[in-house]
């Protein structure tokens, strides 16, 4: 993956741009519609007019009081918002679509095209970021883009998507499952492995979380294993890209600190316990993204951040930038 490295030129970093921009404006459309989703309507109930917010074809709903200035305000502001957001989205929309083909088009960092659609998913939900990030191979594309780098080829994920839980809020309820369902009904723990959820077509998402935030976790039906490693992933400063996949699927992808990744990923690379089919790939993602970090002004590997690191990963660092 570090062979024939180029840097992104003025066209290819102008479609990115072009699609971040495409992107966040849709998605605050999106969020805006989600708002006002159902319809208001008047009912009479015992010769009083009542207004009701309902949802769905069944048309169930619950009263908001009856008829006065203030439901009458609250009616005309919800129909007037969702018309004006609708009549927006049919104009940012087509651009999101042209922005992510373009991106597709000019062999751009990609990612899985499941991974995507539940990426944004959740994205949509204000759940990526807050609640979870992105780790393993899909966040790979993020990294790349912030290097400004082209490989030899694309870089494609299995068929396994990985999450990290960053939320440090306790959760009386599930936050994270609940969308999880919305996006695949078919969604069921997996008995064997209870931290991976497995939907439709057997695709599987697994959640890993820090032991530190384990406890956080008890109102979600992931029962997740202790992985100290997944500490180093909270260190450092994430960041955010907006990528597409192959399906032109455009989404943002957050992603831990680049040089945590790296060293986690050399330090599995190591683990006893690790599958040793993964291992080869955890290295060579170890250096590809190291030696990315030369093109990342963010992200210095500098002195005080070598001083910095946990004794497990400053021999890690050294054979790295060896």
């Amino acid at each position: 993956m570090q062979d024939n490295l180029q840097t992104l030129d003025d066209t290819a970093l102008r479609v990115a741009i072009d699609l971040r921009d495409a992107y966040d404006a849709t998605m605050a459309l999106w969020r805006s519609i989600d708002e006002v989703e159902g319809r208001m309507a008047w009912k009479t109930v015992s010769g009083r007019d009542y207004l009701y917010h309902l949802h769905g074809r069944m048309g169930n709903g619950r009263s908001l009081g009856p008829r006065s200035q203030e439901t009458e305000r609250l009616c005309e502001t919800f129909r007037a918002k969702k018309t004006a957001t609708k009549d927006q989205l049919a104009a940012t929309e087509p651009d999101l679509r042209r922005a992510a083909a373009m991106y597709v088009a000019a062999g751009l960092p990609v990612v899985d095209s499941w991974s995507a659609k539940l990426f944004q998913h959740l994205d949509r939900h204000k759940l990526l970021g807050p609640v979870v990030i992105v780790v393993g191979t899909n966040a790979l594309p993020a990294y790349q883009l912030e290097a400004q780098v082209r490989t030899a080829k694309r870089i494609h994920a299995t068929r396994d998507t990985d999450v990290a839980w960053v939320d440090r809020r306790q959760h009386n309820e599930p936050v994270l499952w609940p969308v999880l369902r919305e996006f695949d009904p078919t969604f069921q723990i997996n008995a064997e492995q209870p931290f991976q959820a497995i939907g439709r077509g057997s695709r599987e998402l697994a959640v890993l979380a820090s032991p530190q935030l384990l406890p956080l976790l008890s109102s979600e039906p992931f029962r997740l294993a202790e992985l100290p490693e997944q500490d180093w992933l909270l260190l450092g400063d994430p960041l955010r890209h907006v990528v597409a996949a192959l399906d032109r699927t455009p989404t943002a992808i957050i992603a831990p600190d680049p040089r945590y990744f790296a060293l986690q990923k050399a330090w599995l690379s190591r683990k006893p316990e690790r599958d040793a089919l993964k291992k080869p790939k955890d290295w060579l993602q170890a250096q590809t993204v190291w030696t990315w970090l030369s093109e990342m002004p963010r992200y210095r590997v500098d002195p005080p951040f070598l001083q910095s690191l946990p004794s497990p990963l400053a021999a890690l660092a050294a054979e790295l930038s060896g």
